[in-house]
């Protein structure tokens, strides 16, 4: 969708979540879609909880404004929704105009987010917590993740690395990183970028026994 508001391309998803146990969109899911939407005006078709089918029509560029998306609000009550997944889906549209705030949460909860700074680069690790998993477990969740990254040959971490491909997409000319694993959100978002035709995105085995990922954008976008 963050791609559809870019280009003003319509879209048409089938077979949404298909093989989750509660298929279709879910609160978070339904939301992100809504944000989208309100930001390049679009028309929708399927923007339901449950709808495995989704129309997405961008009618403008997208435009800045304040907007509040609630995850809570489509499932018309709580909702264990990420916002962070709602973030993600206007991040690309939208990004040099989003503004953090740090808020108290409306639910209780435990976590906590590591971040590696280096010459040129930040990576970030996290773990959840629930209940029944000791604090401890959660910090070595997060450390032992922290500490694969740090010893490997890649650049960035498994989840930056997916998160780049758009942005490489729209540059003028031709990115590459080394991530230590292929995850399937990078091979997903790989898939989408050259369906709308905007780069074209190789891998291969890098020398030091990571993989490469070459994304090249295409003159006709």
């Amino acid at each position: 969708m963050g791609l559809a508001a870019i280009t003003g391309r319509p879209i048409r998803i089938e077979k949404v979540r298909a093989v989750r146990l509660k298929p279709g969109l879910g609160a978070q899911y339904l939301t992100a879609v809504r944000a989208v939407a309100a930001v390049c005006g679009a028309e929708l078709s399927g923007d339901s909880l449950g709808s495995p089918i989704l129309e997405f029509r961008p009618r403008h560029r997208p435009r800045s404004a304040d907007y509040e998306f609630d995850v809570a609000e489509a499932r018309e009550g709580r909702s264990a929704g990420a916002a962070t997944l709602v973030l993600q889906a206007v991040l690309a549209p939208f990004s040099t105009d989003i503004v953090p705030e740090r808020l108290r949460a409306a639910c209780p909860g435990a976590g906590i987010f590591l971040t590696a700074e280096y010459e040129g680069v930040r990576c970030g690790f996290n773990a959840i917590g629930r209940i029944g998993k000791p604090a401890e477990a959660v910090a070595d969740e997060a450390v032992d993740a922290l500490l694969r990254q740090h010893s490997s040959p890649a650049v960035v971490d498994e989840h930056l690395g997916d998160q780049l491909l758009v942005p490489y997409a729209l540059a003028s000319g031709t990115s590459t990183l080394v991530v230590d694993t292929v995850s399937p959100h990078l091979q997903t978002n790989a898939w989408v970028i050259e369906q709308f035709g905007l780069a074209r995105v190789e891998m291969a085995r890098h020398d030091t026994g990571a993989m490469l990922v070459t994304v090249a954008p295409t003159s006709t976008r």
